[in-house]
């Protein structure tokens, strides 16, 4: 009889398992709670479109195990978001703490293999207990009623694990005995300095960072029992002190150590953030590696061109990107060897100086890619003297990794800097938007206002001021303020305001939004 009994507790769970959740076909913000289960929200581009798109996870307590329902919702625009795919995965308790993050990780990092079914999630993937560990007579439980299964105190958004009991904090740094694997230091190069024109967007302390890209908890000390200190949101940004080694803190992942904004210390994992930073050594690295360049053209009386490669509006294919992560979008061919069919894209308002003209092809040296490179004759049109005969004494730096930039000036005889701030670079999806390129160019032009385009939908009705002389693929979608041109169709521009219902409340609160931008193209036109 107790066979029988346990078989069917088998079974009873397996069909509680095997029934996926009731949601929404659609996203909808706060309404998507559901009674008896707990809900965490994931923003990250599942469908590589460079969009964020939204995963929820629902979990619950069921017996000995926690049941999990992965969900979903992919970016449609206009913030709307459909539902796209759904799982459920099961997890014993005892070993939730260590299994939840990797599966999680795995089905962020292979989405497409899950969804095509190439990876499963089924119930019977996880192992369940034996029914005789599981099932008791009443009167053999006698555990106290706090001492039952009880929801995984850490929420799936911190890919919970276990952790051996680590009750060190730390506050003030230095005073905690872990190994510490990199420290960060706010030092600034020598030959900088930072007398800032126009201050009020740029991060003060902010040197080193990590950016939140998912909700996760900062905690009194590197392990997932300490306490919570608080609840990070994306995209929160922490000044960070260190990255501590996972084996000294007996974990599977590296920690940081942040400094909060009220100079508390605390600890986040490193899978639950991106390290980022205001590189300034770098940036004066770049700056000097471009004079250097221009200094050696002078020398050896060679004129300084750049690529004049810009088709408004071009109606662009997929190509692959290059070594250096550039499309063909808006570039030229440069070949390593003239016979070679191996070449780089070499970006509109590239700088580079021309060595030699000979057998139907240019050889080049570029400021950003080396060299050298041939590029065929028929190309020559393209390549337009820059007109530079001096150092450069202004730079605008774009760190696209980091997503920040600064602006500096040569004042007597160092380098300042006149503002930075935090940016967001462009996602590439390699036909309708394109990520920022890789390079050092030639600043175009400015100007007030730009318009900006997006792929027109089927069958969509376009009013009259959104259409396109000659195109029916795009429509003008919105405009943004304090446009500086500096490669093909890619600007640093302010916020982005639509156009539509509210367009005049949505620009005078894009506007005050921009200042900073603005100040950036004041100096550009000066470039």
């Amino acid at each position: 009889m107790k066979r029988k009994i346990a078989v069917l507790f088998m079974l009873f769970s397996l069909m509680i398992f095997s029934e996926l959740l009731k949601v929404p076909d659609k996203y909808n913000g706060s309404k998507m709670e559901l009674d008896g289960w707990s809900l965490n929200e994931k923003k990250i581009d599942l469908n590589q479109d460079g969009q964020a798109d939204i995963l929820l996870i629902y979990y619950k307590v069921v017996s000995t195990n926690v049941v999990t329902n992965y969900v979903s919702y992919i970016n449609q625009g206009n913030d709307t978001y459909k539902k796209d795919y759904q799982t459920e995965k099961v997890f014993p308790t005892d070993t939730f703490g260590s299994e939840f993050g990797k599966f999680t990780n795995d089905f962020i990092a292979n989405y497409f293999e899950y969804k095509a079914g190439k990876k499963t999630t089924s119930a019977t993937q996880t192992p369940v207990k034996k029914p005789e560990e599981t099932v008791k007579k009443p009167e053999e439980n006698t555990k106290k009623p706090e001492e039952t299964p009880k929801k995984p105190e850490t929420v799936p958004a911190e890919n919970p694990e276990k952790q051996p009991e680590n009750t060190q904090t730390a506050e003030t740094p230095g005073e905690t005995g872990y190994k510490v694997l990199e420290q960060y230091s706010d030092k600034k190069p020598d030959n900088m300095t930072f007398n800032l024109k126009y201050n009020k967007n740029a991060p003060k302390d902010l040197d080193n960072f990590v950016f939140v890209k998912s909700d996760v908890k900062i905690r009194k000390a590197p392990n997932y029992q300490s306490e919570i200190i608080i609840n990070a949101k994306y995209p929160e940004k922490i000044k960070v002190l260190r990255k501590l080694d996972r084996n000294s803190v007996n974990s599977e992942y590296d920690w940081y150590e942040v400094e909060l904004s009220d100079k508390r210390i605390g600890y986040v994992y490193a899978d639950g953030v991106l390290k980022r930073e205001f590189n300034w050594n770098e940036m004066a690295n770049r700056i000097d590696k471009t004079n250097k360049f221009l200094n050696q053209a002078f020398s050896e009386k060679k004129d300084i061109y750049v690529v004049d490669q810009y088709v408004a509006l071009s109606k662009d294919v997929n190509t692959p990107k290059d070594k250096f992560g550039n499309r063909e979008n808006q570039s030229i061919r440069g070949y390593t060897a003239p016979n070679s069919k191996e070449f780089i894209n070499i970006p509109d308002r590239s700088i580079l100086k021309i060595l030699d003209e000979s057998g139907g092809f240019i050889k080049v040296e570029t400021l950003a890619y080396g060299g050298p490179y041939y590029i065929s004759s028929s190309n020559k049109t393209k390549l337009k003297n820059a007109n530079i005969t001096a150092e450069i004494n202004r730079f605008i730096i774009v760190d696209s990794e980091s997503e920040n930039e600064a602006v500096m000036e040569k004042t007597d005889g160092k380098w300042n800097v006149i503002t930075y701030s935090f940016v967001t670079t462009g996602k590439d999806d390699g036909a309708s938007s394109y990520a920022t390129p890789y390079g050092d160019f030639l600043v175009a032009y400015s100007k007030p206002v730009m318009v900006y385009t997006r792929r027109a939908r089927s069958n969509e009705q376009v009013e009259d001021s959104k259409k396109i002389a000659g195109r029916t693929d795009v429509v003008i979608d919105g405009e943004a303020a304090y446009a500086v041109r500096f490669s093909g169709g890619g600007y640093l521009h302010g916020i982005p305001a639509s156009y539509g219902p509210n367009r005049d409340a949505r620009k005078a609160t894009t506007a005050k939004k921009n200042r900073n931008i603005q100040r950036i193209t004041q100096v550009c036109k000066t470039l």
